[in-house]
């Protein structure tokens, strides 16, 4: 596994399996293409049935949809994708539930959809695995964005500008629970990791106020946009379920 020290690897190490993961350190040097082929050498060496790569550039850079660097991350990421493919390992990626059609303003998005695109002879192949979780939940890491604001708007001018949004929230159980259960059963393609729902703005708000017994922010006029819904019929064939994220929504105590 490689970024085990981020929140999604974090979560997945928390779960019980019985898959035994080799913890890399989070890579990149993205001046040197060599920490890749070492990577790639060390999971050899291991027997590793394959990388799980969850590393990508930090998330708490200010503006860190617009990053010029998401683009050296997508070089460097195909680059270990297609050395460890043929190197006979597969290879499991993160993308988001917006590399479909992401918006031309977002360069983090724009880079995992130009990823997974020039990926995908390995993803019919079988050889990288696409692995699409939608908007992560933690309060506790203070994901997505909008609950950082929330939890800081006794002490800010935090505005919900568009309260009435919607998009398919997952809490990050959920997500480390999918991801194993595409590990444990070797899937193949992509694979979508959300509620399987629309979830608006107001109502994460009212969630995370009653959980923290914070006043709701103030809201704004911007105009509804409805996000993508994760089809999780193929992580329900894999008895999966998005069990965390349900008590989240209906009410349920989660920090």
């Amino acid at each position: 596994m490689v970024g085990h020290t981020g929140f999604i690897g974090q979560a997945i190490l928390s779960m019980p399996t019985n898959i035994q993961f080799k913890l890399t350190k989070n890579r990149i040097n993205l001046e040197v293409t060599e920490s890749s082929d070492l990577m790639i050498k060390e999971a050899i060496t291991s027997n590793c049935g394959g990388i799980l790569d969850l590393a990508w550039q930090s998330n708490k850079h200010d503006d860190y949809d617009n990053l010029k660097t998401h683009s050296k991350w997508q070089i460097e990421t195909e680059y270990l994708a297609r050395a460890a493919a043929k190197a006979g390992l597969k290879v499991y990626l993160v993308g988001t539930g917006e590399d479909d059609h992401p918006p031309a303003s977002n360069k983090y998005a724009t880079a995992k959809f130009q990823l997974k695109e020039s990926l995908r002879d390995l993803i019919r192949a079988g050889q990288v695995i696409w692995l699409r979780p939608f908007y992560i939940v933690s309060i506790i890491q203070q994901r997505p964005r909008i609950i950082r604001g929330i939890l800081e708007s006794e002490t800010s001018n935090f505005t919900i500008e568009s309260p009435q949004s919607t998009n398919d929230f997952i809490l990050v159980e959920d997500v480390a629970l999918g991801i194993i259960k595409c590990l444990e059963n070797e899937t193949s393609g992509e694979i979508d990791i959300g509620s399987g729902a629309l979830t608006s703005n107001i109502q994460i708000a009212r969630i995370v106020c009653d959980l923290r017994n914070l006043p709701i922010p103030k809201t704004g006029f911007k105009p509804m946009r409805q996000g993508n819904i994760a089809n999780i019929e193929n992580l329900k064939k894999l008895k999966w379920a998005p069990t965390y994220t349900k008590k989240f929504l209906t009410g349920a105590q989660h920090e």
